[in-house]
């Protein structure tokens, strides 16, 4: 929210206004300035050496993507019973999430991820691995919607059940 109000989303430029006091014409910062902001006054202290502000090199200074939505997932130990809640991108593959989740449990890597999954033709329902490699939709366990969207509390959340597999991928 706070981006799409700095930023010009035709231009990708950063939103002017004109100064009441002043008279001159700057950048609409309400939250205050930030990096390669230019003061709205002259100043001999002010850093101009960049051949390109931020918001416009995105190859230097990109660290991520902006999701369009989240979905809250439990990820159960099957092992130790344990049980968190992450709160996950949708466009995040399982290795990417498995990697985030190495923060809880550094062993992470030494489980068997699986998911239910529901056969459309039969119903049935089977504990599958999943691809690590492919989101948690392309998996098939999620249908696009957000809880919040379905108005549905945690207790609906997809859910990656973790085996213990001992690979020793950490000694």
């Amino acid at each position: 929210m706070a981006y799409t109000l700095r930023f010009d989303a035709k231009t990708g430029d950063i939103k002017l206004f004109v100064d009441p006091l002043t008279n001159v014409q700057s950048a609409y910062c309400p939250q205050g300035k930030f990096i390669h902001v230019a003061p709205t006054e002259p100043r001999s202290d002010w850093n101009c050496g960049f051949e390109l502000p931020w918001w416009k090199n995105a190859d230097d200074y990109r660290i991520g993507r902006l999701t369009g939505s989240t979905c809250l997932i439990r990820v159960m130990n099957m092992l130790t019973g344990s049980e968190d809640f992450l709160e996950v991108p949708k466009e995040e593959s399982i290795a990417e999430i498995r990697d985030r989740y190495l923060d809880i449990n550094s062993h992470a890597a030494s489980y068997n991820w699986k998911a239910l999954k529901t056969n459309s033709i039969t119903s049935e329902i089977t504990l599958e691995e999943v691809n690590m490699n492919l989101t948690l939709e392309e998996n098939g366990m999620v249908d696009g919607m957000s809880n919040d969207e379905m108005g549905l509390s945690s207790a609906y959340s997809p859910v990656l059940c973790l085996y213990w597999c001992d690979d020793l991928t950490v000694a």
